[in-house]
């Protein structure tokens, strides 16, 4: 009889360890699978949807960038981190929810940048020019923006980009969420 009872026991034992998937004997109760860091180089960052940002400039043309769109909190985080290169004419969206006062920094970035920040109606509310790579520094305007165009060093300055410069987004719609 006490040899039933303890199989029994044992048998109850196996299938609670099945019932809790993602999780091992050794992890106990309760105990969460760790996420992952986007900030860690060895992230696999999902692809971004991509589109394009038109810019009035002061010298009187439009300078176009083809940008990848960083939209989710993962994206947005990571950002242009481990990267080695920008080519001309390249950049990153960041596209947030709403209008705020926005601060990056250029932890585990390698490339110098321009950021230009784009209020919720299309212009731009400040350019920080050549932010260098690998500090900590928070970078910002004064103003609050919605999105966050990153750019090579020095195509601001380039291409007659500054406060009050007009812009167009040409971004593709966003595919609906699965379920």
């Amino acid at each position: 009889m006490g040899g039933a009872r303890a199989r029994r026991a044992a048998l109850l034992v196996v299938l609670a360890l099945c019932a809790c998937p993602g999780q091992s004997a050794a992890d106990g109760p309760g105990k969460k699978k760790e996420e992952p860091d986007p900030t860690a180089q060895d992230y696999p960052a999902p692809p971004l949807r991509k589109g394009h940002v038109l810019l009035e400039s002061s010298f009187g043309g439009q300078a176009a960038v083809a940008v990848e769109i960083a939209e989710t909190p993962e994206a947005i985080q990571r950002g242009m981190m481990w990267r080695r290169e920008l080519p001309a004419g390249k950049g990153m969206l960041f596209v947030f929810d709403q209008a705020s006062h926005h601060s990056f920094w250029m932890k585990n970035c390698f490339i110098a940048l321009d950021m230009i920040f784009i209020g919720s109606d299309l212009t731009v509310q400040g350019v920080v020019e050549n932010a260098q790579p690998g500090t900590l520094t928070g970078r910002s305007v004064s103003r609050p923006s919605q999105y966050v165009l990153e750019v090579p060093a020095g195509w601001a300055a380039r291409t007659g980009v500054r406060e009050g410069t007009r812009v167009k987004l040409d971004l593709p719609a966003a595919a609906p969420e699965r379920r």
